[in-house]
């Protein structure tokens, strides 16, 4: 694995891509415990850059990023969000002190810590995000109602049937058949008319 030689603060350091957040923290840390804010914000400042302008490829992660773990006045991380921005906090009261840092390149993008929030936040070694997947849905699909099924509407039969009486049936349905005992009362009747026919015509 490739070595990245850089000389900062008069140090002479070979730092290796996969090491660079935790280099970037612990020199961090030490300028601040020295009260050099000016060496702790180029020492994090340089290492962080030197790290974001390497190649992915060469350092075979993504970037992300996390909050500084103090910030140069050595007021330790209280909290920290992730959303649009990256969000720390470091102190709630008395003042709201935070820094808030882009997501893409981990640059500092608002200092509310009266100048000392550093310059770059910490980068982390990180996946690439995972794609969302779709899986499809199935549309319910309604049976068409046979014939002599319930219905409610014409258009739950089966073509070409409609809907009478609550139930599917063809538009063109025979006419009901007669009763073998309807037949004999017509038959009477019929007999019954013809008879009184003739018997009148006798009589005229």
């Amino acid at each position: 694995m490739a070595r990245f030689r850089k000389e900062v603060g008069g140090v002479s350091l070979g730092i290796l891509p996969g090491a660079g957040s935790a280099v970037v923290a612990l020199l961090t840390l030490a300028a601040v415990a020295r009260g050099r804010w000016l060496r702790a914000t180029l020492v994090s400042g340089t290492l962080a850059l030197l790290i974001l302008v390497t190649p992915g490829s060469a350092r075979g992660i993504a970037n992300c990023f996390a909050c500084p773990p103090v910030d140069l006045a050595g007021r330790p991380l209280q909290s920290s969000i992730t959303s649009t921005d990256l969000f720390c906090q470091y102190q709630i009261v008395p003042d709201d002190l935070f820094c808030r840092y882009l997501l893409d390149t981990g640059l500092l993008k608002q200092d509310h810590d009266n100048g000392f929030c550093p310059p770059v936040a910490i980068p982390e070694e990180c996946g690439p995000t995972p794609t969302p997947t779709f899986t499809a849905t199935a549309t319910p699909t309604n049976t068409p109602v046979p014939a002599g099924g319930s219905c409610m509407t014409t258009a739950q039969c089966a073509r070409p049937l409609v809907c009478v009486d609550d139930i599917c049936t063809s538009a063109t349905a025979p006419a009901p058949t007669m009763s073998k005992t309807g037949l004999v009362v017509a038959l009477g009747l019929l007999t019954g008319i013809a008879a009184l026919t003739i018997l009148r015509r006798r009589v005229m």
